[in-house]
């Protein structure tokens, strides 16, 4: 498994200077070793992680977003999904990967897949420079506060999400005289 750590340091207990340093100034955090060194730890029992790129851990209270590079994502998800389910029960908590890109809207839709995005803006508050998300109406496969603080770590900006009502559009009487004459031809 390659990730921001040496593959020695991610075997072992101890670090190295040079992924001391990354962990002395913040590259990356203690708890992200952590869930690093258990991922690679489960790579013996979950066929295809050892081979994943990881660039990137994202967690909040219910959620760990795993960042990895371009193509790795259906190595860390497995056949018919079976390394997300045995990493999420793993970890205690969903589990989502999310390959790197440096569009902000594709990378925010494989973090709420298969729900939409609608729209993506960049909003200027008084509070700063926001991001806009717009989602149908309906439940997303995540809780919206994890959405958020995951998706506003990643991109570095506030995360404010607005759900469109979407409208079915009713069918008309003309609809249906033209549907029968449709069917007649």
């Amino acid at each position: 498994m390659r990730a921001q750590i040496c593959q020695v340091c991610l075997n072992s207990e101890i670090l190295c200077t040079a992924c001391q340093e990354k962990v002395d100034t913040g590259k990356i955090s203690v708890r992200e070793l952590e869930i690093i060194r258990k991922i690679n730890a489960l790579s013996d029992k979950i066929k295809g992680i050892d081979k994943a790129d990881i660039k990137g851990i994202h967690e909040t209270e219910g959620l760990l977003a795993i960042v990895c590079s371009k193509g790795e994502a259906p190595k860390l998800i497995g056949r018919g999904a079976s390394n997300i389910r045995k990493l999420s029960k793993d970890m205690g908590k969903t589990v989502r990967i999310i390959e790197e890109s440096s569009d902000k809207r594709s990378f925010l839709q494989n973090l709420i897949y298969p729900v939409p995005i609608l729209s993506l803006n960049l909003v200027f508050s008084p509070d700063g420079e926001k991001y806009k998300v717009t989602v149908p109406d309906r439940s997303l496969p995540i809780p919206i506060k994890s959405f958020t603080e995951v998706a506003s770590q990643i991109l570095g900006k506030s995360i404010v999400i607005e759900f469109q009502k979407t409208y079915e559009k009713k069918e008309t009487v003309e609809d249906k005289i033209h549907k029968l004459l449709k069917k007649m031809n």
